[in-house]
């Protein structure tokens, strides 16, 4: 090899920063650029942004429920299912974007999916972001829920409301992100069997 070839080299690792400014970058790869008489190398990876569901600290949302909410959700009166079961559940799940892991969500999520069949639209639009938010607070833990939850959902879809679609198509969204493909199909399947 020639000495200039390994100069070459050897400046290649040294960024002079007093002629360098940086810029955005789309592509994933390593550059070679140029200035004046002197090589650098920009990396075009931007740093990678912390996830704030990892910072944070998992709230158990079984354990801080009211003792008459599963009651208050399964009230004949709709106004009690909305403000005495609903939204003290959804101000509940917004105190955290993590929720644990290791209790059972069973009871909650199947209480959830039967209110897609509810009368009144706000209980059916309340419901749902209540279990999109649960399935996003869970991600990956929440693929157990999947099947009770999904046909609910799907079967709800027939609406002619735009605010209940909308509504829907977040919990499914959420419920999609939280399983693997594989998963996916196999609830797809079981979907059609019935």
């Amino acid at each position: 090899m020639s000495k200039t070839r390994q100069r070459n080299k050897v400046s290649l690792r040294f960024i002079s920063l007093s002629r360098f400014t940086l810029g955005l970058f789309t592509k994933k790869e390593t550059k070679l650029k140029l200035w004046g008489k002197r090589f650098f190398l920009v990396s075009d990876e931007p740093d990678p942004a912390l996830d704030p569901y990892e910072l944070a600290n998992p709230l158990s949302i079984t354990t801080c429920l009211p003792p008459d909410f599963y009651s208050h959700l399964s009230s004949s009166k709709w106004k009690d299912r909305k403000e005495l079961a609903l939204e003290p559940l959804l101000s509940l799940l917004s105190q955290s974007i993590k929720y644990d892991p290791s209790s059972n969500y069973t009871e909650l999520v199947s209480a959830l999916a039967g209110r897609m069949g509810d009368a009144n639209v706000l209980c059916v639009v309340l419901a749902a972001n209540a279990l999109e938010k649960l399935a996003r607070g869970l991600r990956g833990g929440f693929a157990g829920y999947k099947g009770m939850s999904t046909k609910e959902l799907l079967g709800r879809t027939k609406e002619k409301k735009q605010n209940v679609l909308d509504a829907l198509g977040n919990a499914l969204d959420a419920v999609y992100l939280s399983v693997s493909i594989t998963l996916s199909l196999s609830c797809l399947g079981s979907l059609g069997s019935s």
